[in-house]
């Protein structure tokens, strides 16, 4: 079946369901690739290999982790704070 995707405020992140399986694109501008790399050791290897096999085009680094059960779940959930844009305190 199709593929559905949602984005997520523009924050290049997309959410694909499939059938039985959740993929999360994930697109890394630079500065989203130095955080990885500074974090690089709190991630597990197959996310780090995930990564590494991800291909970089002019807009960033695009990775997919596909999630079919709850084993990378916690680390999607990581990911995502790479991708999240600072809270904003008011004065």
């Amino acid at each position: 079946k199709g593929s559905s995707s949602a984005a997520s405020d523009g924050y290049k992140v997309q959410l694909y369901a499939r059938e039985n399986c959740v993929g999360v694109l994930y697109i890394f501008g630079k500065d989203e690739r130095d955080k990885f790399e500074a974090l690089r050791s709190q991630y597990s290897d197959e996310v780090q290999s995930i990564y590494d096999a991800a291909m970089t085009y002019h807009d960033g680094k695009w990775m997919m982790v596909e999630i079919d059960d709850s084993s990378l779940l916690d680390e999607v959930m990581k990911l995502l704070t790479i991708k999240r844009k600072p809270n904003r305190k008011q004065s």
